[in-house]
């Protein structure tokens, strides 16, 4: 029967806890009748008798507890006590646990928040079959000073494709605009051109309905077809499955639509797209050569290959070019990265440091609640105490504050998964345009498991300090310290001024970051563009090759749409540029210069070709530096002729006069030598953070393209003027669609990304402030409190109320300096990490160190005016009466 025995034994603690403590009380009343016969039988009266065997046998309760532990209920039933005891605790204190519930709520919820938005677009998967295996091919030009992430030539992609032992696939794409018409109002839509392989074998992602893009679509002159996103099917042919097979014309061309594409399929790098159309790359023909980067590559390993050993055979191939072909691809390598460590690797940086920043939030929290138990403590010293006579044991009374601790911040943590979704909701809304992935972004179950992990960090961290320091209280010194108002807790006043001063080290490293990032924003937004936004709208136009064939028909089109704008009510300037500042779609090409020899293989020159109007210049107030700007000379039979930028001019011509010499952009076999005629100052095109690149200016008339900016500046709101523009497109042509945007609201485009990072911190940085300010106001409030006889007894001595008040602001900056101190070696290290964020600041600012420490100093004397105007007051009289 042993063995039925142990399973009952084990099966105890499962039982109902009123029969239980029955069997308990029974055993002992059973022990302590026996003990009182023994002394009965010696002559002791009954009464006597029952006091000896109680005194005898000790501490009941501590008996029983010990018994509940051999017994194995304690776990459950421990748990269900100290809950219950704990929400009457709370219930007893409803502002304290309030104001505590709301705090972690709001620190758990930013985390959260923060944290899915980091999880859906740096740490989850992409949504991918085995993501593991995709990868980004570029060249690497940094052998050349260029980036390491440039794209590439279509015979450089053809020989890394050859590699099938290390790729499964390699795929191009480009994306672009389309104009959709014959369905509706016409339309410009985002489109990305991709190699039949980049949807089927690379990303392995096939239409929901109808099929995919073959090899046969994909070859030069081959019937047009077209690929729709989900979006653009539910939003312009509301969801009809007969699309399939229908015809639309795009650009002016019929192309069929083939099939529709998942809901949840997005394209990498182009997370817009609702088209996709084949790129007709020609194998034999290779267009461009190998000296123009046009094309991106994404490609899928074989199995069993790894990035390592990818990279490694890229290398190899690089060598091999470079030999082979020096006069293109010498210092041009290649380089291969992790897809989702590609696609993210301008956004990791911010996030982290968001994660980071709000994780110092949610601590400051945690800090300041430690502080509040610890003071609340005091109160309940009594009630300890008493617990501890009774036979609770330091471990019990442990458990049970931390019990408490738990139960408020899973409270708060309930209340923390309402702000998170909110506050997810909001990020995601506000985010600036571009963030990759941000449409993974959700509070899903992994989100939740981490507000989980954080609510249980947060009840054990900040209740743990309070706990044990509770569980060493004893009646002796709790009753004779009641009473007496003097502050003999030196311990307990060191531990509080302690995790103040954490509070303070760690808000100040919060602020110093967020200082240096204001800074750092104050200084993009005083960057020279190179010209004057103000006042200044925009619009692209695309003119098909179908009813615009040659280039008479593209410049008399621009040239009479200017002519149009030009004549609108507060118009003061039209121009057009193919490359608008700020919007980084350029191209570059090589060049000679006349008289000189050409440049060794790897050196050669290059710059970025743009083509202008004469209008553009004066329109977008861009002044030359030298010579003119186009004019109405600059037809196109007339002299070639270019204008090229102060970059261009200071690197290939330094202190000579580049006015006047003459520059070949075509094959150096059939050279056409076009002067310089002006050198333009240099423009920030591929983002305010961007120094200017060498950039040649071509006359519109002489070089014309189809694909054109308009720009026109008005002395008026550049808003009133988007009917009219619309009216005059629409007059001129009425099948190309255009999107109207001011030049301001560009340039603030441009700047969303840091305005969005600088923002957050800073508003985390203020609740770490106002986090610290509290913490100060409660310590230096409660040690006034605690030391108001001394204050009583220097007040009847003589001391004046400016000599009080001085010595409680004097504790409190010097409980400051200390947070500081330690906030500044913090800031030390930290501040390095977001180095990449910052522009034209050190992360070592001393200006900004010194004036966040200055602010924290600040608010220290304005949290402890109230307890010094309170402490200046005091009557000696009450006190001392009161003593």
């Amino acid at each position: 029967m042993r063995w039925l025995h142990q399973v009952l034994f084990r099966l105890r603690p499962f039982r109902s806890r009123r029969g239980v403590q029955n069997e308990i009380d029974e055993e002992l009343r059973f022990h302590i009748d026996m003990e009182t016969e023994k002394h009965i039988r010696r002559g002791l009266d009954p009464a006597e008798a029952r006091r000896e065997a109680y005194r005898k046998f000790g501490g009941v309760e501590r008996f029983k507890e010990e018994v509940r532990e051999v017994d194995g209920v304690s776990v459950f039933e421990r748990i269900r006590s100290d809950l219950r005891f704990g929400v009457r605790v709370l219930l007893k204190n409803p502002v304290f646990a309030c104001v505590a519930v709301f705090t972690l709520a709001l620190g758990i919820g930013a985390s959260t928040a923060i944290f899915s938005v980091v999880d859906g677009i740096l740490l989850k998967p992409l949504p991918f079959a085995q993501p593991d295996r995709l990868v980004t091919y570029w060249a690497d030009y940094t052998r050349r000073g260029g980036p390491v992430r440039e794209w590439l030539s279509y015979p450089d992609f053809h020989d890394a494709r050859q590699r099938g032992d290390v790729f499964d696939e390699l795929a191009l794409y480009n994306a672009g605009g389309l104009t959709l018409t014959g369905q509706g109002e016409a339309e410009m839509v985002q489109a990305t051109l991709v190699t039949h392989g980049m949807l089927s074998r690379v990303l392995d992602v096939e239409p929901v309905l109808g099929r995919g893009l073959t090899a046969q679509d994909d070859r030069p002159g081959a019937p047009a077809v077209v690929l729709l996103s989900h979006g653009l099917w539910e939003r312009r042919f509301g969801s009809d499955p007969g699309v399939v097979g229908r015809t639309l014309v795009l650009n002016d061309e019929p192309a069929t639509v083939i099939g529709i594409m998942p809901a949840r399929f997005r394209q990498p790098y182009a997370e817009a797209t609702e088209l996709w159309t084949p790129l007709r790359w020609d194998e034999v023909d290779h267009g461009g050569g190998r000296g123009s980067a046009i094309v991106r590559a994404i490609g899928r390993l074989a199995p069993g290959v790894s990035v390592e050993a990818a990279q490694a055979e890229a290398s190899r191939l690089a060598t091999r070019l470079e030999e082979a072909f020096p006069d293109t691809n010498t210092g041009v390598g290649f380089a291969v990265f992790p897809l989702q460590d590609d696609m993210v690797s301008e956004a990791s940086t911010a996030l982290w440091v968001l994660l980071g920043a709000v994780g110092f939030v949610l601590l400051i929290v945690c800090v300041n609640l430690a502080n509040l138990l610890l003071a609340r403590g005091t109160s309940r010293e009594g009630e300890l105490a008493v617990r501890a006579a009774l036979g609770a044991g330091r471990g019990r009374i442990v458990g049970q504050l931390l019990t408490e601790s738990v139960l408020l911040a899973a409270l708060g943590g309930l209340l923390g998964i309402v702000v998170a979704y909110l506050g997810t909701g909001l990020l995601v809304a506000i985010a600036p345009d571009g963030v990759p992935r941000i449409h993974d972004v959700a509070v899903d179950a992994r989100v939740l498991a981490f507000a989980a992990a954080a609510t249980l960090a947060s009840g054990v961290f900040f209740g743990l300090v309070p706990a044990v320091r509770g569980a060493r209280t004893n009646l002796r010194d709790s009753l004779h310290e009641a009473g007496r108002s003097v502050d003999r807790k030196g311990g307990l006043r060191s531990l509080r001024s302690g995790l103040v001063a954490l509070q303070v080290g760690l808000a100040m490293v919060l602020l110093v970051g967020a200082g240096l990032l204001l800074r750092s924003f104050q200084e993009l937004s005083r960057v020279d563009l190179g010209f004057d936004p103000a006042g200044v709208t925009t619009f692209t136009v695309f003119l098909p090759p179908a009813r615009y064939e040659g280039r008479d028909a593209i410049i008399g089109y621009v040239q009479e749409l200017e002519r149009r704008l030009a004549s609108l009510p507060g118009v003061t300037g039209v121009g057009a540029v193919n490359s608008l500042p700020l919007s980084g779609n350029d191209g570059d090409s090589g060049f000679m210069i006349e008289g000189r020899p050409l440049p060794p293989p790897g050196q050669h020159n290059a710059a970025w070709m743009r083509r202008a109007t004469a209008g553009y210049f004066p329109t977008m107030n861009l002044r030359m530096a030298q010579g003119r700007p186009f004019d109405a000379r600059d037809e196109a039979e007339a002299a070639p002729v270019i204008i090229v930028n102060e970059t261009l001019a200071a690197r290939y011509f330094g202190d000579q006069d580049p006015v006047g010499q003459r520059i070949n952009v075509n094959n150096p076999e059939e050279p056409i030598w076009r002067e310089i005629v002006g050198v333009a100052r240099d423009v920030r095109n591929f983002g305010i953070r961007a120094e200017g690149r060498s950039a040649i200016y071509f006359p519109f008339s002489q070089l014309p393209r189809r694909f054109m900016t308009l720009t026109v500046r008005t002395s008026g709101d550049p808003a009133s003027l988007t009917g009219p523009i619309r009216s005059e497109v629409a007059a001129l042509d009425p099948t190309i669609p255009i999107t109207v945007t001011s030049m301001d609201a560009i340039v603030q485009g441009s700047l969303e990304a840091d305005r969005f990072v600088t923002t957050l911190l800073s508003l985390f940085a203020g609740v770490a402030l106002l986090l610290a300010a509290v913490g100060l106001y409660g310590v230096v409030s409660y040690g006034v409190n605690r030391r108001m006889r001394e204050m009583g007894v220097r007040v009847a001595l003589g001391a004046h109320g400016n000599d009080i008040s001085r010595l409680v602001v004097g504790r409190s900056l010097a409980l400051t300096a200390g947070g500081v101190a330690l906030g500044l070696l913090g800031a030390v290290g930290v501040t390095r990490l977001m180095s990449g964020l910052l522009f034209g600041v050190s992360p070592t600012d001393p200006v900004t160190f010194l004036g966040m420490a200055l602010v924290l100093a600040a608010v220290a004397a304005a949290a402890s005016a109230v307890p010094a105007w309170r402490a200046a007051r005091v009557d000696p009289v009450r006190v001392l009466r009161a003593e």
